[in-house]
């Protein structure tokens, strides 16, 4: 039988190697229970080393394999990691989708672990989306339920929950959010699911709504950036692309805006009220 260890402490290269070791003697011995968390643990290493195209037909194969044999814990932890990557992508609809999967199997078994992920991340799509009291009560929430059930963020979800975080505060007065924030750390688990599930419903639709322009989610995102006086190199490290990526999403932001200068693209963004 597979026996699950810690993984993702930050050696990912080792871990990676143990799993897989453990698949393939899961494989040999007919072990479908440790087959399915020994792909998924390899889909989770996948990602935390980047390489989010390779992690995600991984990890959708572990959903299927813990849906097929009845692991409705693997299932919520693959749903979460699966929206996980939507959101890298920019997908905001695909993963509000995702997560709102996860939020309904954590509602039907009360699974406790992991709840701060799933908080965290619909927080992070309503910074994204500019809804900062959303984000300030979803962030909250989640602090507190890592206090309340011992579960310490992944160290490769640290650089980009700061990133987020900055960028979310800097929406709103500091009043305001410090209030906010506070107000989900006062939510009890249960409320904070609830917080969650209306959460999903609000970013659901709003991440369906068109841009003008025909902008993208992520060229509002990088058009916001610019807005804010950030130079390319900066928004790539935010954005966690490289700058090549940036300077082809500025090329395409001001073809559809008809600018050539990222000054007149930024007076744009204001009209438009992008920002």
């Amino acid at each position: 039988m597979y026996k699950r260890q810690s993984l993702l402490g930050g050696e990912t290269k080792k871990e990676q190697h143990f799993v897989e070791r453990s698949l393939a003697l899961c494989r040999k011995s007919g072990d479908l229970w440790g087959e399915a968390w020994s792909i998924f643990d390899l889909g989770h290493i996948t990602f935390a080393q980047g390489a989010i195209e390779r992690a995600q037909p991984l990890i959708e194969d572990a959903s299927q394999r813990f849906m097929q044999i009845g692991i409705l814990f693997g299932a919520y932890r693959a749903l979460i990691l699966l929206g996980d990557i939507q959101r890298r992508h920019s997908r905001w609809a695909e993963a509000v989708a995702f997560y709102t999967e996860a939020l309904q199997l954590e509602q039907e078994n009360r699974f406790g672990q992991f709840g701060a992920d799933l908080l965290e991340g619909l927080a992070k799509i309503a910074a994204v989306l500019r809804r900062p009291g959303a984000a300030a009560r979803l962030f909250g929430a989640g602090h507190a339920w890592r206090q309340t059930f011992g579960q310490a963020r992944s160290f490769f979800y640290e650089p980009g929950c700061r990133r987020i975080l900055a960028a979310a505060r800097a929406q709103v007065a500091g009043d305001d959010w410090s209030a906010g924030y506070e107000a989900g750390r006062g939510l009890t688990s249960e409320q904070a699911m609830a917080e969650a599930r209306q959460a999903a419903q609000a970013l659901a639709a709003a991440s369906l709504v068109p841009y003008p322009a025909g902008l993208t989610e992520r060229e509002v995102e990088v058009l916001s950036l610019v807005a804010e006086g950030l130079k390319d190199q900066e928004i790539a490290d935010q954005l966690v692309v490289s700058p090549r990526t940036v300077h082809a999403h500025l090329r395409s932001i001001y073809g559809k805006l008809g600018v050539g200068t990222r000054t007149a693209a930024a007076r744009e963004a204001v009209q438009l009220q992008l920002v």
